[in-house]
């Protein structure tokens, strides 16, 4: 799989545009050790025990540095009731390399799931 790199604006550096595939308990051990390290981007623990249940699937992707071995990312929710949800989580970079990156087929996947929740713009009057 070729790697497409871009440019953040935060960085200025070119990244990976790599999307990685976790789970909700990951994402409350991520957000955990964000919040234990005093991390400003936490997650959504209060939001993701509510409605744990709508989740369909999480995904992730690198925003870019936040600091010293630490990567800002955009965790990105698919919810079986709708829109897809977002937030930011600041993840040690030891961390971020161990979870799964999506190949192609599952790329696909998601595009239609995403494409399929994208809100409807109404005719005009």
């Amino acid at each position: 799989m070729a790697v497409v790199k871009r440019l953040t604006r935060r960085s200025k550096a070119a990244v990976k545009l790599e999307i990685r595939r976790l789970s909700l308990n990951e994402i409350g051990v991520l957000s955990q050790e964000a919040s234990d390290h005093a991390r400003s981007a936490r997650g959504r623990p209060e939001w993701l025990a509510r409605n744990a249940d709508d989740i369909r699937e999480a995904v992730m992707k690198v925003f870019g540095p936040e600091s010293e071995g630490v990567t800002r990312c955009v965790v990105t929710l698919v919810m079986e009731s709708g829109a897809p949800r977002w937030f930011t989580l600041d993840v040690a970079n030891e961390v971020l390399k161990e979870l799964p990156v999506l190949d192609r087929q599952e790329l696909a996947d998601l595009a239609s799931l995403l494409l399929e929740h994208a809100v409807h713009i109404q005719l005009d009057e």
